[in-house]
């Protein structure tokens, strides 16, 4: 049986033959390799940032990056056009089902008299997220104020 992986394992074997190799050593390079090959192999993992985000989108984004280097020529540009076109279908078709499945755990919630569960979706849906508070650390100042005392700590900040 050949070697699936063409000898990636290597540079283990010989770690392995030599003599004055600590454990600690072996485990940190073969963490190393291991974690090398397997994004060689798998490729960056991409994050899906919004809910209604599927692989399939994910990877016609791919393809769309890809063509992106070859949109001057004409062929190339024929190609961007139309995986461009397909994802911003996808994604529309993907934020409209997933707003309609929304919709529906909100009737479902509330026929089984779960107000709660249907007001968090209604919540989730309908509110902005709240920046955070930005700390200044030239000031040395802390995210909060810990001080009991507030004319301390504007003094302090040169708020006075």
């Amino acid at each position: 049986m050949p070697n699936k992986y063409g000898g990636i394992f290597a540079p283990l074997l010989v770690l392995v033959n030599d003599h004055d190799l600590t454990p600690d050593h072996l485990v940190e390079t073969f963490n190393e390799t291991l974690s090398e090959e397997a994004s060689k192999l798998l490729g960056k993992p991409r994050v899906k940032k919004k809910k209604w985000v599927t692989d399939e989108i994910l990877a016609l984004c791919v393809q769309r990056r890809s063509l992106k280097k070859r949109k001057k020529d004409p062929e190339g540009g024929k190609q961007y056009r139309e995986t461009n076109l397909k994802v911003k279908r996808s994604i529309n078709e993907a934020i409209e089902k997933w707003i309609e499945d929304q919709c529906e755990d909100i009737k479902n919630s509330l026929k089984h008299n779960n107000s709660k569960k249907a007001y968090k979706i209604v919540k989730d849906l309908t509110s902005t997220k709240q920046a955070r508070l930005v700390h200044n650390n030239s000031r040395g100042a802390t995210r909060l104020p810990t001080h009991r005392d507030p004319l301390q700590y504007l003094s302090r900040m040169n708020y006075n």
